[in-house]
């Protein structure tokens, strides 16, 4: 299988995810999930060639899925943990991640 324009999404969606951040936006849940899900969609799309010669496709997506959402929490909690601080940090970083996929994308 094969999804086209990979690369530019996983751009994108690192784009969003910087503009996002630097609003400090809060979308609603189901728009926020819907997000994240494409997001992995994406990104496993390009790690999904990674996987080694003679490795069970179940427990690399398994590993791989497992992997995702940790990190997918993991940002959850740095981002709440963000907008308890200072917000000038955390606009500072999304336009940095916005302005880095552009560049990529570009």
């Amino acid at each position: 299988m094969s999804l086209p324009g990979v690369e530019t999404g996983i751009s994108l969606s690192v784009m969003l995810a910087g503009i996002l951040i630097a609003t400090l936006a809060k979308p609603p849940t189901a728009v926020g999930g819907s997000l994240v899900a494409a997001f992995m969609v994406f990104h496993g799309f390009a790690h999904g060639p990674e996987m080694p010669a003679g490795a069970a496709l179940v427990a690399y997506l398994a590993g791989f899925s497992v992997a995702t959402l940790a990190l997918t929490f993991a940002g959850r909690a740095l981002g709440t943990l963000m907008q308890k601080t200072d917000n000038r940090f955390g606009r500072a970083l999304g336009v940095v991640a916005a302005a880095g996929a552009l560049l990529a994308a570009a």
